[in-house]
């Protein structure tokens, strides 16, 4: 893009410049750059010297190029103002608008030179551009725009003296002789020296000297004198030359010379005066350009003191600052030098040292190859250990295998008596259906002879009977079908917990083969620091290498035991953490626990109101039964009393035909609107004790499904718990490993981690037998408690059967109060197992809660254990009998697992388990183990299923003693008999919590989801629970 031109005084290109920032450079280029038009005009300079190296471009800006740089990233581009006012004095003038003034055209050769102006602070041409020369006639242009235009206005003292000097001599010559010509003698002292041949010269050829003299001096535009007449002006000025060149002429001939010479003084008198006045005007000129001048070389004058007053400022501040930084170089200085000094002492100090620590080194490294051995040693003693606990951990294996194969042949055993108690219900269900068959024959025979009879009272009274034995026989059947529902669930309920136990088995297994993988995986490490032992040992020498690498070991080391520090804060964070994520689960559970058992509660409650329901409806029932007992029997009585008339034959029938006949007839059809009457009570009874057996019925479904439902609640809160109890365990297997590696890197602490590791193994191979019996004993409960039902169950098919054994004739009052006793007794044994169930559930929970408590102290014992292992030491002695003592735990283990074994399996007695027991709580070795609790727990679950064993075996004989009085007592003693057994039965009543408000005392409480903390409309849970 090519230059603006400017008007008036601007810089000059290639001019030498000085930035506002400080440096020197040639200005290139002045313009405007592409794309950035508005903010006016640019200069383009290219550095030189030392300053080269804050150059930022080689005269490009944006893809253009502007300007041409001799060394690469010397150009730079800043404002033009800035630049022009940093230079002020580098104006140069502006050739295109010349001066019109008639004056200065007239006697332009007259002005002197613009090289006289100049204060000496021009740049000098650059490089390859010619300066333009003044000496010309058009060279000088003067107008009032560029007068104005000047940048830096020069002061009256910037006119040199020669050209003032000049003016004051010419201005008062020219007043002197414009008065009176001058006299020159020839004794004057301004009388110029020459030599001969300088004097001989003709009037003409002095009048074309003047004449020439003035022709140059008029066309030269530099207004210098001639040679000749700078010469005389100087012989003239210097009177020395004067006695100098004076010689011993004759006076004729200085006449004549002195004659010549008056007459060139008169021609150059006449010459200057002429000059004179020609100056004269020339002075009046440039006097009214200077008081054309004096307002901007006053403001110029003034700007330039306070630019001066700024720059003052700026260098008193560059010299705070540099005075700052020097004293502050001294101040540092003195600091180094102190601190040299300290370094020199300390290195005499630290030479002392090193020598300390070399004999130091040395004796560390006699104590690591002593250690060496005794850790070659200690190998040698963990490679048999880790064989014997390989060989245990294969007997404990094995013995946990068996103990599986054992329980699967104990549950086969159990399925199969659950199908032969199946086979048996069918058989006797076999048996009830042939009966119900020949109790249908029956009954359809007696409507055969009913309708064989012509009287109308038998074939009712048949009627009865045989709805009477349908409503019987149905009875029986829907009492076999909530008795086949009872089989079913009992199996499900096996084969659930079947699976259970087989899937903790699983677990025990693959725990076992972990932990047989970890001690493989312990060998391998012992092995890996063993040879890395060896090869310190062989790369150990006595030199200063391998002293210095030594010290980079234990500084190594230092870092190891830093980062380890380190990854116990990390880990005791995460313990933290885990443990808040672990009473967080805790607090669910809770809460979800609490919500079951209001669920519970309510389910309770509603099977108690449903209870006093039936209760009514039992009491209306036995009502209408005994009210049809009466009629039953009034009936028989009038039938007896009819057929002994009719068996009195014809001839008393008609005798009393004559008297008795009316009131006879009208006693019949009073007969037979009682029998209607009862006939159709009898029905509406049928009916209503099908409606209430429907509901009953129904009600029933309605339990078995809440029941499906909480028990499938239950599973999934045991999932829960064991998702929890598994993610907890996984964690405690992330710190285990953390922990592991932390104790790996410690060379020291090696034989100490195997031993915390084996205890952890230990403790856990406790737990998981706790576990396991715990499961055991659960299971033992489950089939004590399912014997028991199924004694219940075959009292009760005896009473059936007892009571079908019966003729119809002995279907009474006694046999009606007995079927209600014993719907009472099946209710009561549903309440019962519903009992069963949430006890169950409540013992689960119990379990978990244990299980979590016991993961709290392993995590607890875990960073007991890691914040002991820093500070301890190795101990062979201690570990030795430590390994013999966790031998002799594994033992008693082996024995209490076994003892339990044979305890659930039935071959011991709990006499006998109790004696094999007693002298393992005198052991020191299992309290030391913390077996003594175990031990303690054993005796207690031992007499816990004897006191429970007796509880149920004394119930369940009350209960067949009253259901075999029941069934076998004689008619009247039957209803004594039942109230007895009834005042007996609800003493076992279920146990009915109070009622009470789960919001009671919570400022908050959700209704949806119920937990505290928020209220429904601001419930979290509600989308994902609902």
């Amino acid at each position: 893009m090519p230059s603006i031109s400017l008007t008036g005084k601007e810089l000059a290109l290639d001019a030498r410049v000085t930035l506002p920032q400080g440096g020197v450079g040639f200005l290139r280029y002045v313009g405007l750059i592409e794309g950035k038009e508005e903010r006016g005009l640019f200069a383009g300079v290219e550095l030189t010297g030392a300053d080269v190296a804050r150059g930022k471009n080689s005269g490009l800006a944006d893809g253009v190029h502007y300007f041409q740089v001799a060394q690469a990233g010397s150009g730079i581009f800043l404002p033009y103002n800035r630049l022009a006012t940093a230079n002020l004095g580098v104006m140069s003038p502006s050739a295109h608008k010349p001066r019109t003034s008639s004056a200065m055209g007239r006697r332009r050769s007259m002005l002197p030179s613009p090289a006289g102006l100049n204060h000496g602070d021009e740049p000098g041409p650059s490089p390859g551009r010619s300066t333009p020369t003044h000496s010309s006639r058009d060279s000088v242009r003067f107008s009032s725009s560029s007068r104005l235009s000047l940048v830096r206005k020069p002061s009256l003292s910037s006119i040199p003296s020669e050209y003032t000097r000049a003016s004051r001599r010419s201005s008062s010559s020219t007043s002197t002789l414009a008065d009176k010509p001058r006299v020159v003698s020839a004794h004057s002292p301004y009388l110029a020296p020459m030599r001969k041949s300088s004097l001989q010269f003709s009037p003409e050829h002095t009048r074309g000297i003047s004449v020439h003299s003035f022709n140059t001096t008029r066309s030269s535009s530099d207004s210098t004198y001639s040679l000749e007449e700078r010469a005389r002006i100087d012989a003239l000025q210097s009177p020395v030359a004067v006695g100098r060149t004076c010689d011993k002429h004759d006076t004729d001939m200085q006449v004549r010379a002195l004659a010549q010479a008056k007459d060139k003084l008169e021609g150059e008198n006449a010459l200057l005066s002429s000059r004179l006045e020609e100056r004269s005007e020339i002075l009046n000129e440039l006097k009214a350009l200077v008081s054309e001048y004096e307002p901007a070389i006053e403001a110029l004058e003034h700007d330039l003191q306070q630019q001066a007053a700024q720059h003052t400022e700026v260098i008193h501040a560059r010299d705070l600052k540099l005075e700052k930084v020097k004293n502050d170089n001294a101040r540092v200085t003195q600091e180094l030098r102190e601190a040299l000094a300290e370094l020199e002492g300390d290195m005499g100090k630290n030479h002392e040292l090193y020598l300390a620590e070399v004999d130091r080194l040395k004796d560390g490294i006699d104590a690591r190859e002593r250690l060496i051995a005794e850790l070659l040693q200690e190998k040698a003693r963990f490679e048999g250990k880790t064989e014997a606990i390989r060989q245990e951990s294969a007997g404990e294996l094995a013995a946990l295998k068996s103990a599986i194969e054992r329980m699967e042949l104990a549950m086969v055993k159990i399925q199969e008596e659950m199908r032969g108690a199946k086979e048996r219900y069918e058989a006797e269900r076999k048996a009830i259906t042939e009966e119900r068959d020949m109790w249908r024959g029956k009954a359809e025979e007696v409507q055969a002879v009913a309708a064989d009879k012509p009287s109308g009272v038998a074939s009712e009274t048949s009627l009865f009977e045989t709805s009477h034995l349908t409503s019987k026989i149905d009875s029986l059947l829907a009492e076999l079908d909530a008795k086949n529902a009872q089989i079913e669930i009992l199996q499900r309920t096996d084969a659930s917990e079947v699976a259970a136990l087989q899937a903790r088995l699983i677990d025990a297994e693959a725990e076992l083969v972990e932990k047989t993988t970890a001690v493989v995986s312990l060998q391998l490490e012992l092995e890996s620091a063993t040879e890395k032992f060896k090869g310190a040992r062989e790369l150990e020498g006595d030199d200063v290498n391998a002293l210095e690498r030594l010290r980079g070991e234990l500084l190594a080391v230092t870092r190891r035991l830093e980062d380890a520090d380190a990854e116990r804060t990390a880990r005791d964070t995460l313990v933290a953490e885990l443990k808040e994520a672990l009473e967080q689960s805790v607090r669910v559970s809770a809460s979800e626990r609490v919500n079951f058992e209001n669920q519970l509660k309510i389910m309770s409650n509603s099977f108690d109101a449903k209870g006093n329901v039936m209760a009514v409806k039992d009491k209306f029932i036995a009502d209408l039964q005994a009210k049809l007992a009466a009629a039953a029997s009034e009936a028989a009585e009038e039938k007896r009393a009819l057929k002994a008339k009719l068996a009195a034959g014809p001839e008393a029938m008609g005798e009393a035909a004559g008297e008795d006949r009316p009131k006879l007839e009208k006693e019949v059809q009073k007969l037979r609107r009682i029998l209607e009457n009862t006939a159709s009570g009898l029905f509406n009874r049928d009916q209503h004790i099908d409606e209430l057996k429907k509901q009953i019925d129904a009600k029933t479904r309605e339990a078995s499904v809440d029941k499906a439902r909480l028990e499938k609640e239950v599973q999934l809160l045991h999932l829960k718990l064991q998702n929890v109890g598994r993610d907890l365990v996984s964690r405690n297997h992330t710190v285990e490993d953390v922990s592991s590696r932390a104790i790996r890197e410690l060379e020291d602490e090696a034989r100490k981690g195997e031993n915390s590791r084996l205890e952890e193994d230990n403790a856990k191979l406790r737990a998981e037998i706790k576990i396991l019996s715990i499961a055991l004993e659960k299971a033992g409960r489950v089939l004590a408690n399912k014997n028991g039902d199924i004694e219940v169950l075959r009292h009760q098919v005896g009473s059936l059967e007892n009571l079908n054994m019966r003729p119809p004739s002995l279907v009474s009052r006694d046999s009606v109060s007995s079927v209600n006793s014993m719907n009472d007794i099946q209710m009561e044994n549903k309440m019962k197992l519903l009992q069963k169930n949430l006890d169950k559930a409540h013992a689960s929970l119990a379990t978990k809660d244990m299980m979590i408590k016991d993961l709290n102290n392993e995590v607890g014992y875990l960073n007991k254990h890691m914040a002991s292992g820093k500070s301890s030491s190795i101990n062979p002695g201690a570990a030795e009998v430590r390994a013999q003592e966790l031998a002799a735990v594994r033992a008693e283990n082996a024995a209490l697992a076994q003892m339990l074994e044979r305890l659930q399996k039935g071959e011991t007695r709990p006499e006998d388990a109790r004696a094999a027991l007693s002298p393992l709580q005198k052991s020191k070795l299992v309290a030391d183990a913390q077996l003594h609790v175990r031990v303690e727990e054993l005796n207690e679950t031992i007499s816990r299923l004897e006191s429970q064993l007796l509880q149920a075996l004394q119930e369940n004989n009350h209960l067949n003693d009253r259901l075999v009085a029941i069934s076998s007592d004689s008619p009247g003693s039957t209803h004594d008999v039942d109230d007895s057994a009834v005042s007996e039965i609800s003493e076992l009543m279920v146990y009915k919590p109070e009622r009470s408000d789960v919001s009671a005392g919570r400022k908050m409480w959700c209704g949806l989801c119920e937990r505290e903390g928020h209220d429904s409309m601001e419930c979290p849970y509600e989308n994902d629970m609902f």
